[in-house]
């Protein structure tokens, strides 16, 4: 296991926090072998989080349906039915259900539900002056 650099807290919802820019290595290309990222994105590998011992459980959305499942983790990504190519969830909204349990100790909590929606949208970042 390992941390992650997320900063959550209890009581503050966070619209977006900008974690790393990362070059994941070449597309996909005819005739060309696919980096580890696409190969691991066929093989439909998961990446399995945690928040306070709870896995967490997977929110996948399409055209038609709203779908939550609870089994471990979610996809690292997905491969359009349509281009056939292969994309990487670059965003994640988090859900995290927690309760009071005592009125009297207004700074408790307990996460009694965590949920991921993985989601992948497109940017052109501009490189970094130095």
């Amino acid at each position: 296991l390992q941390n992650s650099p997320y900063d959550i807290r209890f009581i503050d919802d966070v619209t977006c926090q900008h974690l790393c820019i990362s070059n994941l290595g070449r597309g996909e290309h005819d005739g060309v072998t696919p980096n580890k990222v696409v190969q691991a994105i066929h093989k439909d590998f998961h990446h399995n989080w945690y928040v306070d011992n709870l896995p967490s459980a997977s929110k996948i959305e399409d055209d038609n349906y709203i779908i939550t499942k609870w089994t471990l983790g979610f996809p690292i990504g997905y491969v359009n039915k349509t281009d056939h190519k292969s994309y990487i969830h670059n965003h994640v909204n988090l859900e995290i259900d927690y309760q009071q349990p005592d009125m009297n100790s207004p700074n408790q909590f307990n996460i009694v539900q965590f949920r991921v929606e993985p989601f992948s949208i497109q940017h052109n970042f501009r490189p970094l002056s130095p």
